[in-house]
């Protein structure tokens, strides 16, 4: 086989040498010819080579509007008779041949009716496809009473209805299909009632359309249950499958704008997905997630509608099990029934950039269950830049290690903000969260070198504390707690359940407390050593050192507004023996500067007059400790906070 030739000079002297009917010109061309055959047969065995190795289909690129999907969501209304292929439709709309169909099926109805009044005080329980809810009512409330409750009340996946003032409600189901039969128990509460299915709920025909007449469209499968007047939709479940399904070996799945209602897509390996600006992927009633992905896929641009006002389940961008190597950048994901993206054992995953809202969660990764294991599941996720609303969880997950998120915005979780469960050699840095119930940063099931660095968290009234640390079941060890900016109006900045954090540092610290509550407390945890923090609060306590021993807690500026307690009740800084576990021994206290606080220091070592804590060089107030004989603390050479030549020596109390 001849090689590439270096260059064109046979060729373009023969093109310099056309003279009719000379043998050089002859000449020159037949070598050209040669070099032209050889360079043909040589670029068709490269070809060839690329076919084999899957090179080419890498460099494919597929439009899923070339596989019939409609990206339409247009709906209009239809009917079909069971056994019948041709649907009647109001209106045929942007339907053409070829593309997929979801005629929808019927939502169930059920209606109670109340016969009598209640004669005792308790619950009635209505159960709606297998699920029981129970509604109170109290003695003398009259049928329509009863009836009015039981209206008023919530029932997950159903509306309520019937008219008001009357002794029967309706319960329509929000999702087509058969459903268990509805129940009614009136319990002892003597309330009885009749339950009645009144419409039998039935399934969606999901299939294609073959032929289109007028307003008559023509199947691929007969109906098994009439309909009338129903919602017609599309479908492109079918088609985008058949489209990623075409990349057998890596290749770029194109979606322009549009609407695209599937019932799941799972990518194939090494699948680059990128989308218009306005190209959304939304999901079908069901449970199937609506992305998933297979190793070596990235995702960009592309809208998550999960739809979860139908759908009984599922996520919006599933990265599976096992899986590796894979990116979700720039996609905006929202109204998930499930997490917004959830990464299942699949390690070296790239979440950035993505906006996420009113899903279940928003991003969490999942190396197993930290409650009962210690073996770490999921490894090297880079989480940055995303922005993640109206959610429990914001970021979370178990069981990870080199789990890194950075540069994120979190608000409004029912849950967490950001959280290590069970998770190891992580870091959550620059990250901005704000308002959310049980904490703003967190760690939960023994975590080690854990990072909480650089980062904003802001919660306002009835949310919780800024930083904590959960369960005291696992122990967590070596955390880092630095340089973060911590606002709460009245839970503590710095938290930790009893027993739960050893071996720690807290340091650099701004927090500030609106009202009553503390900067810092750590309950029965050893080795944790608090260094310059400032800390500003309207509590009689700055920080609040329950049970640790070998601790220092150095160079702190604590400021308290409001202090109304006794001599020895509090503390700018308290030492508290807790048990003979958790004696609060050998701790150093230092270099603080303490103001406004009634106790600026407070050695409340009642359990074990013993102490060994040493309290040295502080500008304090005041310095309290337990009295009693065999006190073996030292406290030595600080100084008043308003004269530094004025010393203060520690008051029994």
């Amino acid at each position: 086989m001849a090689t590439l030739p270096a260059d064109r000079s046979k060729l373009a002297l023969a093109q310099s040498n056309q003279v009719a009917g000379t043998v050089a010109s002859g000449q020159k061309n037949k070598d050209a010819l040669t070099e032209a055959y050889d360079t043909v047969d040589l670029l068709f065995q490269r070809l060839n080579e690329y076919q084999n190795a899957g090179t080419l289909s890498r460099l494919a690129i597929i439009n899923v509007k070339d596989y019939n999907a409609s990206g339409s969501a247009q709906t209009t209304t239809g009917s079909i008779t069971a056994g019948d292929n041709k649907l009647t439709v109001a209106s045929a709309i942007d339907f053409a041949s070829g593309q997929g169909i979801n005629v929808y099926g019927k939502y169930e109805v059920a209606s109670l009716q109340i016969t009598a009044a209640a004669t005792a005080s308790s619950n009635v329980t209505v159960t709606l496809n297998g699920v029981a809810t129970t509604v109170a009512v109290v003695n003398g409330d009259t049928a329509i009473n009863v009836a009015t409750k039981i209206r008023a009340a919530t029932f997950a996946g159903w509306t309520t209805g019937g008219t008001a003032g009357t002794d029967t409600v309706t319960f329509t189901s929000t999702t087509t299909g058969n459903k268990t039969d509805a129940t009614y128990s009136a319990g002892t509460t003597g309330a009885s009632g009749t339950m009645t299915t009144t419409t039998q709920g039935s399934a969606d025909l999901i299939t294609t359309i073959s032929g289109i007449s007028g307003t008559t469209l023509t199947l691929a499968a007969n109906a098994s249950t009439t309909v009338t007047s129903v919602t017609v939709a599309h479908d492109d479940t079918v088609a985008l499958t058949n489209a990623a399904n075409s990349l057998t070996n890596g290749g770029t799945l194109y979606f322009p704008g549009g609407t695209y209602l599937t019932d799941g897509l799972s990518l194939t390996a090494k699948t680059k997905l990128i989308a218009s600006g306005n190209a959304i992927l939304k999901g079908r009633s069901g449970t199937a997630d609506v992305l998933t992905l297979a190793s070596g896929c990235s995702v960009y641009g592309l809208e998550i509608d999960g739809n979860k006002s139908i759908k009984t389940g599922g996520r919006g961008i599933h990265a599976a099990p096992n899986i590796s190597d894979y990116i979700v950048e720039g996609c905006y994901i929202h109204d998930c029934f499930g997490q917004g993206i959830e990464a299942n054992a699949a390690s070296k995953g790239r979440l950035a950039n993505n906006r996420i809202e009113n899903c279940l969660h928003g991003i969490q990764w999942w190396g197993g269950d930290s409650a009962t294991s210690e073996t770490i599941g999921i490894f090297d996720i880079t989480i940055v830049g995303n922005i993640i609303k109206g959610v429990m969880g914001g970021i979370w997950g178990s069981l990870g290690e080199r789990i890194t998120v950075v540069g994120n915005t979190i608000e409004s979780c029912t849950d967490v903000g950001i959280d290590f469960e069970g998770c190891m050699h992580c870091v959550a840095s620059g990250n901005t969260v704000k308002n959310c119930t049980y904490a703003g940063l967190a760690a939960f099931f023994g975590s080690k070198y854990i990072e909480f660095t650089g980062n904003t968290v802001k919660q306002d009234n009835t949310y919780g504390p800024g930083i904590k640390f959960f369960s005291s079941s696992k122990q967590h060890n070596y955390i880092t707690v630095n340089n973060n900016t911590i606002y709460t109006y009245n839970q503590p900045g710095i938290f930790t359940d009893v027993g739960c954090l050893f071996n720690s540092l807290i340091s650099g610290n701004l927090i500030r407390v609106e009202t009553v509550d503390l900067g810092i407390r750590i309950q029965s945890g050893n080795k944790n050593d608090i260094i310059g923090n400032k800390i500003i609060t309207a509590s009689t306590h700055g920080i609040l050192y329950e049970g640790g021993s070998d601790s220092l807690i150095v160079q702190n500026d604590i400021e308290t507004s409001t202090d109304a307690s006794a001599g020895g009740a509090a503390g700018g800084i308290r030492l508290v023996w807790i048990s003979s576990t958790y004696p609060c021994h050998r701790n150093i206290v230092r270099d603080n500067f303490v103001r406004g606080f009634v106790t600026g220091v407070n050695d409340d070592c009642g359990g074990d007059i013993i102490s060994y804590n040493w309290i040295e060089g502080n500008r304090v107030s005041t310095i309290y400790r337990r009295a009693g004989a065999g006190y073996a603390g030292r406290i030595e050479r600080n100084v008043s906070t308003g004269n530094p030549n004025t010393d203060v020596a520690g008051t029994t109390y």
